[in-house]
Formats: C-alpha cells, sequence, structure tokens
C-alpha cells in the first residue's frame, strides 16, 4: 500500500497543485495506470476552494480498491477518492473502441459517398460537358430515360439515408456529456440526457463539441434539399401542327393558306417566317415525300396526341371524308397546339373543340371510348397521317446543385473525423457509461434519493435551478418514498410534449400527403375520366406527366425557376429528415427505459464505451440492430417514395429543326407514389405507437435518459467499489434501520432482492 499512496501523492501534485484554485477536471497525460485513476474531484468542493496544505493528510481506505484521501472527516470538503484498482480506466482513452469505432465507420462511410459523388461530377463534367451549369448524362428513349431516373434516386436515398444515419450517430455522440459536465449541472440542481439525441445538452458540453454538432446539422439541410435534385430527366415535347384536311387533298386538291396568313386565326396566326415552312411540310405531305409516315386510326390517333405533351411524334394531318371542302380549299382548319401548358392538356384539339378553349377539362379518354364519331372543328375525322419522329427524353444535372452536395458531404466527413481526434475526455455515450462513473464516484447531490425517477426531477422534487449566478440556493434534501410496484408503459420513457409534438406533427405531414393525393387523382380523374388502381400504377413512380404538375403562377423559363423549383420539390425530404430524427429519438427513449428495468430483474454487465473487467463494448448507442437496421431501411425506402411522389419536372421543347427552344421548370407529383408513401407512412407512425403501448417490467423507479435518476440509483454499499467492472443488479442491499428506512441501488452484491412494496426508501 506504501507504493500506492505514494503514487497517490505524486498524482494529487499533478492534478490539483496545491494553493491553485480548483475550477474543474484535468487530463493527466501520463502515469501508471496499474496504480491508481482519479475518479472523482468531489462536487461539493466550490471553485474558490484551494487544497489547504497545513491540513494533515490521513489515508482512508474506502474499499479494496478505493482510497480516501483528506482529514478522513465525512463532513469536509478536502476529501479525494482515488481508485486502486488495477484495471481501472484512465482518463483518456486513446484506442479507437466502442462508439468511437462506430463514429469511425460512419466517417468512411461519409468519405466513401464523397469520393463517389466527386468521382460522378467529375466524370460528368469531363465526359460530357456542362452548358451554364448543365450537363446531359443520357439522352435517348424516354422509358430508358425514366429507368435510369428512378433507379440512380434509389441509389441517391441509399446514399442519403447513409449520411442521415451517420450524421445522426456522431451528433448523438457529441452531444453526450463528459461526467465533469453532468457533476456541474448536478450541482445547479439541473440535468442532463444520458443516452438519447439530445438540445438540451448543447448549451451545457464544451463549446468544440457544440460546434461540430451544429455543424452536421446544417450539413445535413442542403442535402436533402439538393440532393435529389442534382440529377434529374427532362422530359423534351415536340411542337408540332395539326391540319384537318378533306380526302382530296392526298389526291392534288387545290388548298389555300393564305386566308390563314392574312392575320390572327382564332389566336393563331401563322406569321411569314412559318408561312414557307408550313407550307412546304403542307408539299411534302401531299405527295408523300415526308418519311415515316404512319396512318392511324381514330382511336389511335386520339392516344397519340391526346396526351399532356408528344415526345415520339411531329406534324399530324387530320382526314375527313368530306367530299366537296368549302371554296374548294382541301385545307379545313390548321391548329397550333401549345407543346406544353402547364396544368393543361397539350392535346386538346382532339377533342374538337376551338383552338382558343384548349383548357384543363379536356375528356380525351370519352373521346377516344366514342372514336368512330370523332369531330374536330365540326368535321369527321376517318382517319390520321402521323409523321413518327425519334423519341428524345434527357437525363440531366445540374453542376452547381452537385458541388453543393459534395461541399456538405465533406464537411460531415471532416466533423466525423474531427469528433474521432478532438475526443478525448471520456463521455457518458450509453447508460452504462453513467451507471459506471456512478458507481465508481456516487454523486453527493443525489445521495439517499434512490426511488427517484425521472418523473421526480421534472417534477422539481429534486434540484432547485440557480437563479443568478453566484446563488447559493441549497438543493432540497432526500427524498424518501415507500416502493411502489407500478407497470410503466413504454410511452413514459418521453415526455407526454415530446409525444403529442411528434405524433402532430407525423398527422399534418400526412394530411397534407393525402391533399395532395387527392389533387393528383382528380386531376387524373378529369383528363382520363377514371382514377382507378390500374390507371394510377400506369401513370408510373415519379413520372412527369402534364395534369400533374404545379401551376405556381411564376415564370418558368428563367433561371430563378429552377433553383426555385428544386427547393420546393425537396422540402418534403427536409420534413420527413426532420420528423425521422423525432421519431427515431422517441424509439431510443423506448428501447433505453427498457435496458434500464431489465437491470432490475437480471444480474447484467453493464454495456460501456471502453469495457474492463465484465463489461460490454458498445457497437450501437441505445437502438440494438433489429431495430436500428429495420428503421434505416424504412428511412431510406420513404425517401424514395417521397423522392418520386413530390419532384422536380424539367420540361424541354423542341422545335422543328431539332432545337431546345424552351425549358420550363416546376414540380410535378405521382399519385401511386403518394398512396404508397401516405401507406407506408401511416404504418410506421401506428408502430411506433403500440410500441408505446408496451409496458416495461415493474422493478425500478423509471429513469430513461435522466442524469439525475440515473445517479441516484447508483449509490453502492460499503465494500463494493468495484462493483462497476462486475455483473451488477439493481434492488434493495440493506434492511431497515432504526427510523425504518431502506436502501436500494445497482450492486454486485449477490444478496441483492427486490424492494418490497410499501417500504420506506432512501
Amino acid at each position: 500500500m506504501t507504493h500506492h499512496y505514494q503514487d497517490s501523492l505524486d498524482a494529487i501534485n499533478v492534478l490539483y497543485p496545491l494553493d491553485e484554485d480548483i475550477t474543474d477536471y484535468q487530463a493527466v497525460p501520463d502515469y501508471d495506470r496499474d496504480t491508481f485513476e482519479l475518479l472523482e474531484f468531489p462536487s461539493r468542493l466550490s471553485s474558490s476552494r484551494s487544497l489547504p496544505y497545513a491540513e494533515p493528510t490521513e489515508f482512508v481506505p474506502v474499499s479494496d480498491s478505493t482510497l480516501l484521501i483528506g482529514n478522513g472527516q465525512d463532513n469536509d470538503n478536502t476529501n479525494i477518492a482515488l481508485s486502486l484498482h488495477g484495471n481501472a480506466q484512465p482518463p483518456i482513452d486513446r484506442h479507437l473502441s466502442g462508439w468511437r469505432k462506430s463514429v469511425l465507420t460512419a466517417a468512411i462511410t461519409a468519405s466513401v459517398v464523397l469520393c463517389i459523388n466527386t468521382g460522378i461530377a467529375i466524370w460528368a463534367a469531363t465526359k460530357t460537358g456542362t452548358q451554364d451549369g448543365i450537363g446531359i448524362l443520357y439522352e435517348g428513349i424516354c422509358s430508358d430515360s425514366s429507368q435510369i431516373n428512378t433507379g440512380l434516386h434509389l441509389v441517391i436515398n441509399i446514399f442519403s439515408t447513409l449520411l442521415l444515419g451517420a450524421g445522426n450517430y456522431t451528433m448523438q455522440c457529441l452531444s453526450a456529456p463528459t461526467r465533469a459536465e453532468v457533476d456541474q449541472a448536478h450541482r445547479q440542481g439541473l440535468w442532463l440526457d444520458i443516452g438519447v439525441p439530445s438540445v438540451r445538452n448543447i448549451f451545457k458540453i464544451g463549446k468544440g463539441r457544440a460546434v461540430l454538432w451544429v455543424l452536421l446539422g446544417l450539413s445535413s439541410l442542403p442535402l436533402h434539399l439538393l440532393y435529389n435534385s442534382a440529377i434529374y430527366e427532362t422530359i423534351v415535347a415536340n411542337q408540332y401542327t395539326v391540319t384537318v384536311i378533306a380526302e382530296g387533298f392526298l389526291n392534288g386538291a387545290a388548298y389555300n393558306v393564305s386566308g390563314y396568313m392574312a392575320g390572327d386565326y382564332q389566336g393563331y396566326p401563322i406569321n411569314s417566317e412559318e408561312s414557307p415552312n408550313y407550307e412546304s411540310m403542307l408539299k411534302n405531305f401531299q405527295f408523300q415525300n415526308v418519311s415515316r409516315i404512319q396512318t392511324l386510326s381514330n382511336s389511335a390517333c386520339i392516344a397519340a396526341y391526346g396526351g399532356s405533351f408528344v415526345t415520339n411524334r411531329g406534324s399530324v394531318l387530320a382526314v375527313s371524308p368530306n367530299p366537296d371542302p368549302p371554296g374548294n380549299n382541301s385545307v379545313l382548319a390548321i391548329f397550333f397546339p401549345p407543346t406544353i401548358k402547364l396544368g393543361d392538356t397539350g392535346g386538346s384539339w382532339v377533342c374538337g373543340s376551338s383552338p382558343l378553349d384548349f383548357g384543363p377539362n379536356c375528356d380525351v379518354s370519352a373521346i377516344e371510348a366514342n372514336a368512330s364519331h370523332w369531330k374536330v372543328e365540326g368535321y369527321p375525322i376517318a382517319y390520321c397521317l402521323s409523321q413518327q419522329v425519334e423519341e428524345i427524353c434527357r437525363f440531366e444535372f445540374s453542376m452547381q446543385l452537385l458541388v453543393a452536395v459534395i461541399l456538405c458531404n465533406l464537411i460531415k466527413a471532416i466533423c466525423m473525423a474531427f469528433t474521432i481526434w478532438q475526443q478525448k475526455v471520456p463521455t457518458l455515450v450509453t447508460i452504462g457509461d453513467a451507471i459506471s462513473s456512478f458507481l465508481d464516484s456516487p454523486d453527493p447531490t443525489t445521495i439517499k434519493n434512490c426511488m427517484m425517477s425521472r418523473a421526480d426531477v421534472v417534477r422539481r422534487k429534486w434540484g432547485q435551478k440557480k437563479r443568478f449566478p453566484g446563488d447559493q440556493t441549497k438543493t432540497q434534501g432526500p427524498l424518501i418514498k415507500p416502493w411502489c410496484r407500478k407497470q410503466k408503459r413504454w410511452f413514459s420513457s418521453a415526455s407526454a410534449k415530446r409525444w403529442m409534438v411528434c405524433i402532430s406533427l407525423c398527422v399534418i405531414a400526412l394530411s397534407v400527403a393525402m391533399g395532395l393525393l387527392s389533387m393528383s387523382v382528380n386531376a387524373t380523374r378529369s383528363s382520363m375520366s377514371t382514377a382507378d388502381m390500374k390507371t394510377l400504377w400506369g401513370l408510373g413512380f415519379g413520372t412527369v406527366n402534364g395534369q400533374l404538375l404545379l401551376n405556381s403562377g411564376t415564370p418558368q423559363q428563367d433561371s430563378a425557376s429552377l433553383i426555385q423549383s428544386v427547393l420546393l420539390a425537396n422540402l418534403p425530404q427536409v420534413i420527413f429528415s426532420f420528423l425521422y430524427l423525432m421519431y427515431n429519438g422517441l424509439y431510443t427513449c423506448m428501447l433505453l427505459g427498457n435496458e434500464w428495468t431489465n437491470y432490475a430483474h437480471h444480474r447484467k454487465s453493464l454495456r460501456v464505451t471502453s469495457p474492463s473487467g465484465e463489461q460490454r463494448s458498445s457497437y450501437w448507442l441505445q437502438l440494438p440492430y433489429t431495430y436500428s437496421i429495420p428503421l434505416l431501411v424504412l428511412s431510406g425506402l420513404m425517401h424514395w417514395l417521397v423522392s418520386q411522389s413530390f419532384f422536380l419536372a424539367r420540361i424541354g421543347q423542341i422545335d422543328g429543326e431539332g432545337n431546345i427552344v424552351v425549358a420550363e421548370s416546376t414540380c410535378g407529383f405521382s399519385p401511386i407514389a403518394i398512396i404508397f408513401s401516405v401507406m407506408l407512412g401511416s404504418l410506421m407512425v401506428m408502430g411506433l405507437i403500440l410500441h408505446g403501448f408496451r409496458r416495461y417490467r415493474p422493478g425500478i423507479p423509471l429513469a430513461p435518459s435522466c442524469s439525475a435518476a440515473i445517479s441516484a440509483a447508483c449509490h453502492p454499499p460499503a465494500g463494493d467499489g468495484d462493483a462497476a467492472r462486475s455483473l451488477v443488479k439493481w434492488g434493495e442491499v440493506t434492511a431497515s434501520t432504526a427510523d425504518g428506512l431502506a436502501h436500494c441501488t445497482f450492486t454486485s452484491d449477490p444478496d441483492v432482492t427486490m424492494p418490497i412494496l410499501g417500504r420506506l426508501y432512501e
């Protein structure tokens, strides 16, 4: 023991030089870990007190592994507890174990995603080039483009989910307090969260960790706003003309379009520039010099041109069997339909209405069902002659958005790496860390409060917040309570306010989604006469449809419209990410409570960051893999469904020479994707609520994440100084005293028993 005492004295001189104010814990870079470990500087010692030099020092063995250095008086503030345990953990963990190993995995994951994103950006920029920051990854058949769009967005949402999970994990580690921070809070009558994601802790932890926490949180916002829209599909529609002709036109009958060129033909003039091209097109049709002409039946013609826009066909002749055209003019009518008009049907001419009436109420499916009696401008139609053109759809990327995503990804990776490098002082990441720390060095502010629960702390039955700096108001005294064997539901692991906020926001989000679904179904029914599941499934996931586009009433063709549409399209992603963090936090609280209550029924080792003795290592924080993996998969699937429900819609317009002359940006929505999103979201909320109705096994006051309640349960009896590194259980350890009071605690004592109903405990 002499050797240990001398080393202990040396350690005191290193840690706390005499005649200097003692304000906080200090790290010891080098010492013999087989000799001692400083467990705690007594929290009762104020910052204005110095270690008295003149008082005689006395060595008092508290247990086989703990030495009390001071004058031996229990009521004095000059005692320091040192551990002489050979396997004690140093205050600086130099090894990547526990949560540090998992944060390293998170940092590697973020770095791999960063490399993939950077590689794609470099490849895309060098391979395809960009114009005004926009590059083309693919150009070809629209069906292939849609498949690429769906597949790549699935990959994007997998990456997004990985980054969200890695960031959430690291943020929880950063918000975990050190023992010194917990002691400081307890001295002020406050408490901190242990083992759960916490905003409460951010204002009490070190500034460096708080800054990293904020950076990780802020870098998530641009990722969710921009990631899904950095790569997008552009639907390219063709400009075309519709000419209603008498059948004699095809046999060389005379025609004259000068009347249509003279001025405004019902709002659609043929100006002098268009006239030569249009007349040349008519002659080519008349003498069948147009390549890839296809004869279409009425129903096929209506289906081909009755959609929101046309991608694989050009100009069309609607042939009327009228043998006597008026005025010997075999050209009966000319239409120049808008290639795309947001919120309207581009092919409204098939309804036989005036060219001025291209409204959204054209029931194309009804016209198609009665195709044998189809009329356009009052002329019966026998068939159509349609020019087939190559379908063009583009899969494009925005270099500006990709760069923004890469920068946010880089910030996340750097913050995770800094977390591993910067976080050297042990923190209470899991409840096992907290129990271990409080067993090694019991907290005097919670002594004689063994029956204190989180609810007691919240109701101010313990502690009293300082009203101003230097306030000497004392915390409340011991909380003496009888044991009440009450079975709590999992709901009680988190506050009612937290549950109400989370469930209410989820219900609001689902209600908004159902409103959007109703709007999209009504629009589908208006254009297709039906909106059954088969029809909605046929519209596809994330597929642009002219009837299912958001008409914001703002200009759609300027550069600002793209950014506006990107932000609007990805706003649901941000909302879901925020809701998921709250959702995940509730599961974390419930499962933390389950782990806590199990200690009243089973003798178990503590799950800690840096294990020693019987302790277990922690590779997850609070959610076991049976919960964390399914929740991560559900999160990724939900992100993908949301991206396919409401998305960026970029529409190009091809002129007669094959050039894109207009590009419009807006938002589109997919009814079938919204249905699946609402269904999955509802199931997730129902699953959370059903878990809340589960019951904990009674046997221990419910502490969940409350540091004060955890501390109150960790005042072991004398002689049990090494309990933290053994198998422990919570229960009664002493018989009733003369005043009828007993005590419960975490202990390695094999004789620990369940508390007795009605007995008073302190």
